[in-house]
């Protein structure tokens, strides 16, 4: 699941909107 960066989470705007709102 974690294959590259930590930036490459954000990508996903449901992971993003969950990081960024969390």
């Amino acid at each position: 699941m974690l294959s590259g960066s930590g930036d490459d989470l954000l990508h996903n705007p449901a992971v993003r909107r969950a990081y960024l709102g969390g």
